[in-house]
């Protein structure tokens, strides 16, 4: 472990997009909140110029997790909330076919009820003419009878 060491404030600009990165050859666990943490084989990054043999650097290496972490937390919310849309729609889609079935069923009630009120209606119907009949046979049995006496 390197001996903690307070860094003096940074002034100097980053240096341009040829900055030099270096690899560790050990991990370092930071003592500090402007010491930088790194595993052995870490890309870090040199920023500014050295002093007092200190030079400032980022973790290049650490932030790519990083980035890649949130992404994939982001894309499985998305898949997430994507699936509780298809189940909703699913879920909407079940609904709509039951009500469908429903009003279907009380469609076939009704077209049956119908059926029974006219079978009803035709066999009173039938009923009084079998009725209008017999009395008219029978009316008129009595009369030839009785002009046949």
């Amino acid at each position: 472990m390197f001996p903690a060491k307070t860094l003096p404030p940074r002034t100097a600009a980053p240096l341009p997009p040829s900055e030099t990165s270096v690899q560790a050859m050990y991990s370092f666990t930071a003592a500090l909140d402007n010491q930088l943490s790194f595993m052995e084989g870490d890309v870090i990054t040199l920023m500014g110029e050295k002093s007092d043999g200190w030079q400032y650097g980022h973790n290049t290496s650490t932030q790519r997790w990083e980035r890649i972490i949130v992404i994939i937390i982001i894309l499985l919310l998305m898949m997430m909330i994507m699936m509780i849309i298809i189940i909703i729609i699913i879920i909407i889609i079940i609904i709509i076919i039951i009500i469908i079935i429903i009003i279907i069923m009380l469609i076939m009630m009704m077209m049956i009820i119908i059926i029974i009120i006219i079978t009803i209606m035709i066999i009173i119907i039938l009923k009084n003419i079998d009725n209008n009949i017999y009395n008219i046979y029978h009316k008129s049995r009595h009369f030839i009878r009785v002009i046949c006496i």
